[in-house]
């Protein structure tokens, strides 16, 4: 069985955002960044994967790539996706989930992290 993937892209060079759905996501990522000799994507390159998620039927995957392209959608990655993955390269907080009980010994100031 086919599992489907909505990915977000970030381009690096303009700060804009690519929202799409694939089956292949290396293979669609790569024509993104390389392959690709037309199209919206190739004048922003080089893109990012910021954010993914995984379907099992290609219909609810389609569903979410048009929420995530509209605005409530493009809000909700402003507010949420686009601000973690800020500080996520910025080192301030790690994508390996800790312990529960585990001791902050990361140097991520509390008002950053305050809204997420």
């Amino acid at each position: 069985m086919d599992e489907f993937v909505v990915y977000v892209l970030l381009s690096k060079s303009s700060g804009r955002t690519y929202t799409g759905m694939t089956s292949d996501l290396i293979t669609r990522f790569h024509f993104h960044n390389s392959k690709s000799t037309k199209g919206y994507t190739i004048r922003y390159r080089p893109w990012i994967v910021i954010h993914v998620e995984f379907f099992q039927a290609k219909r609810e995957a389609l569903l979410r790539e048009k929420e995530l392209e509209s605005g409530r959608g493009r809000e909700w990655l402003r507010n949420h996706v686009i601000p973690l993955h800020i500080l996520l390269s910025a080192g301030f907080i790690s994508a390996t989930p800790r312990r529960t009980g585990a001791a902050d010994t990361g140097s991520t100031p509390p008002e950053i992290l305050r809204d997420y």
